[in-house]
């Protein structure tokens, strides 16, 4: 899970504190910007490839967000915690987020996040030359878009690593305007509106209870339930297709009900939705096989109609479709946990779940 320690006290609301992790003495590490300044200065502005300077200037122009990312990476099962970031490397031209992570085997990278793929192109030789610098010449930078992660080691020589970069670079080819690769990923490129940043975290008397719909997009979201699955017995073996969860981790269900029930317009409902912890840590739903009848899968809504369709094999199970999620055991005490639903335009509703 994602926490905040940038020596700055996380907010916790609900009165529920997180297990503080114990963690081995650490030398002081100096912040590859810092290195990389006089290196960054040197670097060619014009590298043959036209892009605005925005991602909001061009539909075609791929962008990534720090949350974007993060779910990237923690589908390829890495459990990562923030150790750093922020202010702590001074303003840099272009730069929108810096952070750095520990990942499960206490190995940390670093990731920076550009105000478009032409300066994040423009920024790889020197925060590369910076970390070889820093940590030997086995350091390595991987570039997606407008997002960079540096490794201070090979990715080949850490299960973890190389799983980053495996994902870095499907991220790499999606972001390419009009190549061939996963929509998910695409969507992600070239979806418009970034995925809200984790931020504060959840606030009871800012979300609705379970069992209280929400109104998104004008759609009604319903939490009916929410709960952890077991793969080795059924139902629940039933609703994950007998898959397990990565290792580390729990599958965790909630299961949702979408109605359209004002108007006579049909409407879509939308396909982001995460879990949010009291830390404001997120957390994306992990896909199911494109066969799995109990799946959340967004399709378009009649008037007074609901997803699941009355009648409908998902509509046998009283809970509504499924949402899944792969999750610690340890993500699940950082209550509250609600359910998030972002809709067009970045509008954001979340409902506690009864946990």
């Amino acid at each position: 899970m994602i926490r905040r320690r940038s020596g700055r006290r996380s907010r916790v609301h609900g009165g529920t504190s997180a297990r503080k992790r114990r963690r081995r003495p650490r030398s002081a590490r100096l912040p590859l910007a810092i290195v990389a300044l006089a290196a960054a200065a040197t670097l060619a502005v014009g590298c043959g490839e036209e892009e605005s300077s925005s991602p909001a200037n061009d539909e075609q122009q791929p962008y990534l967000s720090v949350a974007e990312l993060q779910s990237v990476l923690e589908r390829e099962g890495l459990a990562l915690v923030r150790t750093g970031g922020g202010d702590d490397i001074g303003e840099r031209e272009g730069l929108v987020q810096f952070v750095r992570y520990e990942d499960q085997s206490d190995r940390e990278l670093e990731l920076w996040v550009w105000r478009s793929p032409r300066i994040a192109r423009q920024r790889l030789p020197a925060l590369l030359a910076a970390a070889q610098e820093q940590h030997g010449e086995n350091a390595t930078a991987i570039r997606a878009a407008n997002a960079i992660v540096v490794f201070p080691a090979r990715p080949s020589s850490v299960d973890a690593y190389r799983a980053a970069a495996r994902a870095m670079s499907r991220l790499g080819a999606a972001c390419i305007p009009g190549g061939d690769a996963e929509e998910r990923l695409r969507r992600l490129c070239f979806g418009g509106d970034p995925v809200p940043p984790a931020g504060e975290g959840v606030a009871r008397d800012e979300a609705e209870e379970e069992g209280d719909p929400i109104a998104v997009g004008g759609l009604h979201y319903d939490a009916l339930l929410a709960r952890i699955l077991n793969p080795n017995i059924s139902p629940d073996s039933e609703l994950v297709s007998g898959r397990r969860p990565p290792e580390g981790k729990i599958w965790f269900g909630v299961f949702v009900r979408v109605c359209n029930e004002h108007g006579e317009t049909t409407r879509t409902p939308t396909g982001r939705l995460a879990l949010v912890d009291a830390f404001g840590a997120r957390r994306a739903p992990h896909e199911l096989p494109e066969n799995n009848v109990f799946d959340y899968e967004p399709r378009p809504i009649e008037p007074e109609d609901c997803l699941p369709r009355e009648g409908s094999v998902t509509a046998q199970v009283p809970e509504g479709a499924l949402v899944l999620f792969a999750v610690s055991r340890d993500y699940l005490t950082n209550r509250p946990i609600a359910l998030e639903v972002v809709g067009e335009g970045g509008q954001r509703r979340r409902v506690v779940l009864d946990i």
